[in-house]
């Protein structure tokens, strides 16, 4: 089976086009072409609502930070507290925004994608890592889902706990005060709430099958950049190279360079809102857990629990990504030792001189190439580069942020 434009996002990528196209965020199929308004009405319809949800977190979290201050905490500690929940929020809603630019233009990248598989791969490993990506996607689609709605359900568990344990102080104090769940009032703020919950929940959901597109088309790509160093590394094992197989090896270089420049127009803003909105919520909730009662575990559990899963998805989600610039940093080097190497045995196939001259000048001209346009994602255009780098600048401030944070509070309980 050809690994076309169709295949790729109907054997590849099932799961994710399936989810963007109910939400109108892809082209549907003929098959479905008369559904369009539908499909978009229901786009619409969410998109309103997590807006709602978002300025309704953020109401909240102001009226909290003015009129019921945390006279135990450090101000900006206090607002780091009421980040995650702004941030969580606004994910879906700025990615699934930031992705309807480039919805017209995902499956022509898709198809220069197949291009580049079918220029490195034989047919046979070609169908096998199409089975594997199939099912690497699917598992990271559907176990999204699932890591979640057990999110949002523990989350819930742990809000009812403490609203109930609130509840029964106040009434407490006042045995005269109406019951909250039988005052009209509270019945209303509760269903918005749960509107506000599910939007939230739905957006986010549908935000990570874009995550997964990105993390498994760079996966994709780093595999086709490994393929064109086992090339050249094949290359310099050999007694003859002629000055043919180098020219392939220029082209699918620069197909490589124009395909990476592609993958940065479409994703590059989209991995930084992805990074920076996941970043955040991690930290407010790394902020949560030094404030917290260390008395109530429920809450410990839930909260480190949000630390590892958010904290996963700003560092183990962006490997793939790495593994690009790692990969292309490679070429630079089996490119020298291809030079160094292989000089002495190089032979043109057209005649049966040494024609050194011409080889070295092909292999300085895909050196220079690399040099000039290093294969590598970015975030944000040339904001940040996704690299090694990143993964331990990511780490290092993670750690300096909860040292401060820690030192803060331990200050002003002292």
């Amino acid at each position: 089976m050809d690994l076309n434009n169709r295949s790729l996002q109907s054997e590849v990528f099932p799961v994710p086009c399936f989810v963007l196209r109910c939400f109108g965020l892809l082209p549907p199929t003929p098959r479905f072409l008369y559904y369009r308004c539908v499909f978009l009405i229901i786009l619409i319809v969410h998109l309103v609502g997590g807006f709602t949800g978002v300025a309704q977190q953020m109401i909240g979290s102001l009226i909290s930070i003015i009129y019921d201050p945390n006279e135990n905490v450090n101000q900006i500690i206090s607002i780091f507290l009421h980040v995650p929940y702004i941030s969580e929020a606004l994910r879906g809603v700025v990615v699934l925004g930031l992705f309807l630019r480039i919805r017209c233009t995902l499956p022509s990248v898709l198809r220069d994608l197949s291009c580049l598989c079918d220029n490195v791969f034989e047919q046979e490993q070609k169908t096998n890592l199409q089975q594997r990506w199939r099912t690497i996607t699917s598992i990271c689609s559907v176990g999204s889902l699932i890591v979640h709605a057990l999110w949002e359900a523990s989350g819930w568990i742990n809000y009812t706990e403490m609203m109930t344990t609130v509840a029964a102080v106040e009434a407490a104090k006042n045995t005269t005060m109406e019951s909250p769940k039988d005052s009209a009032s509270f019945r209303f703020p509760l269903a918005f709430w749960f509107a506000c919950v599910y939007f939230e929940f739905v957006l986010f959901v549908v935000s990570q099958q874009v995550v997964v597109t990105s993390v498994m088309m760079s996966a994709i790509f780093a595999g086709v950049v490994r393929g064109v160093n086992s090339k050249i590394r094949h290359l310099r094992k050999r007694n003859k190279i002629s000055l043919t197989e180098l020219s392939q090896i220029e082209q699918l270089h620069g197909e490589q360079r124009r395909f990476v420049h592609k993958l940065n127009e479409l994703f590059s803003i989209i991995n930084l809102a992805w990074y920076f909105l996941d970043f955040t919520t991690c930290l407010g909730y790394l902020a949560a857990s030094i404030v917290g009662n260390r008395q109530v575990l429920e809450q410990y559990v839930v909260l480190y629990g949000s630390i590892a899963i958010y904290g996963a998805y700003a560092t183990v989600c962006f490997l793939p990504l790495i593994m690009v610039d790692d990969e292309g940093s490679r070429i630079e080097l089996n490119l020298y030792r291809l030079a160094v190497f292989g000089g002495l045995y190089s032979l043109d196939t057209r005649t049966p001189q040494l024609n050194e001259e011409l080889w070295l000048q092909a292999v300085r001209r895909l050196q220079l190439s690399c040099e000039e346009q290093p294969i590598g994602l970015e975030a944000g255009g040339n904001l940040m580069a996704i690299d090694r780098g990143f993964f331990a600048r990511t780490l290092t401030f993670s750690v300096s942020f909860g040292l401060v944070a820690y030192e803060i509070v331990n200050i002003r309980n002292h």
